[in-house]
């Protein structure tokens, strides 16, 4: 479908799956960095930002955004990319590293590893953010206003609340986490490495719940390390090699 998204950079593909309060601009601190490197494609998700909401009778959910990312990037002639998501995005690029869609994934403070007693302070704490936004266009905290009109944002609420991530990765899979996190609290991360064995997992010391704010040269650092050699660079590789052995005969 089609997606409002920012294009930078040039090599192998990297997708930003951004969170619920947010849109592709969040990503923007630790872009250039990114861009030295990688063609990185920033995408609003459905109902977010300046993209459309999802078509009439398609239900707002982790699965449908995954689907509606696999179709925005097939749609530019983008095949199996590296993706980065934080927080719901972090969900969605669990759950395309579950479907083995991507080349490999990162999670930059997912949601989906709470306890009962979590998730219900996550949704309070999300959907108290936007009947303060709509009162009084007041920040309820740590990167996850949601804009005025966002279709996308109380449906996502509600559905990421009901919501735990039990699938194992297919691909390599990277979880990041801000040690003072105030809304997916560390001790989640802990949890995660345990549902979770086969991900890596590397603490941001120091980060909050947005860590592309609070230290983006450290989570820049930490997302180009997780980023494996594409298949097209190790073509190239194999190409090169094939060509010098036969100069050689």
């Amino acid at each position: 479908m089609e997606l409002a998204f920012e294009r930078r950079g040039a090599g192998p593909p990297v997708v930003l799956l951004h969170g619920i309060g947010s849109g592709w601009q969040s990503w923007e601190p630790v872009l250039p960095a990114l861009a030295e490197r990688f063609d990185v494609i920033a995408l609003d998700l459905p109902g977010f930002g300046a993209s459309p909401p999802l078509p009439e009778g398609r239900r707002y959910g982790v699965f449908a955004l995954a689907d509606a990312a696999e179709e925005f990037w097939t749609g530019l002639g983008v095949e199996r990319p590296y993706v980065v998501g934080h927080s719901m995005g972090g969900l969605v690029a669990l759950e395309l590293s579950r479907r083995g869609t991507v080349r490999a994934a990162s999670a930059v403070s997912p949601a989906g590893f709470w306890s009962p007693p979590e998730r219900l302070y996550v949704r309070a704490v999300l959907r108290g953010g936007l009947l303060a936004t709509r009162l009084f266009g007041a920040d309820p905290g740590d990167g996850e206003l949601p804009p005025r009109d966002t279709p996308g944002y109380l449906p996502m609420v509600d559905t990421i609340a009901g919501y735990t991530f039990w699938g194992r990765p297919r691909v390599p899979l990277t979880l990041l986490w801000g040690t003072r996190d105030p809304l997916l609290w560390p001790r989640q991360a802990r949890r995660a490495r345990r549902w979770c064995p086969e991900a890596r997992l590397v603490w941001l010391p120091g980060c909050g719940h947005t860590p592309m704010e609070d230290h983006p040269t450290l989570l820049a650092h930490h997302l180009i390390d997780a980023i494996p050699p594409s298949t097209a660079q190790a073509d190239t590789a194999q190409a090169d090699t094939a060509q010098a052995d036969a100069q050689d005969r």
